[in-house]
């Protein structure tokens, strides 16, 4: 296993779409064709985080992530509460992006897994 794990030069371009025109959409191919066959329409349809539905969603963010800023994933944390009633608990740490895969503080993970496995 190889850590920090690389990204695809799509996945990046995808990132750097929806920080440009500050939509939550799917992957625009700059294609009309490619766009119609993928998606059925010219333009990307925006995500339907109301099909998101789930007994309890976990949110774990840091405060201190340059690549999800407060304002999204706040944003994120209400869509995902607002149609459809989803239980969401939403932990925030003060770490950035990779903070919780190589953290200082053991004990946060150990906090997170726990949540992750306890029974409602």
């Amino acid at each position: 296993m190889f850590y920090p794990a690389g990204t695809s030069t799509r996945c990046i371009g995808h990132f750097k779409q929806m920080v440009v025109t500050g939509e939550f959409k799917k992957y625009n191919y700059e294609d009309d064709d490619e766009n119609m066959k993928r998606y059925g329409q010219v333009d990307p349809p925006h995500y339907q985080l109301s099909n998101i539905k789930g007994p309890h969603i976990l949110m774990v963010c840091g405060t201190s992530d340059n690549l999800a800023s407060p304002a999204d994933y706040l944003w994120l944390r209400d869509e995902l509460k607002a149609d459809n009633k989803n239980k969401v608990e939403f932990i925030e740490f003060p770490n950035g992006h990779l903070g919780l895969l190589i953290p200082k503080n053991r004990s946060q993970i150990d906090f997170i897994f726990n949540k992750i496995v306890q029974k409602d």
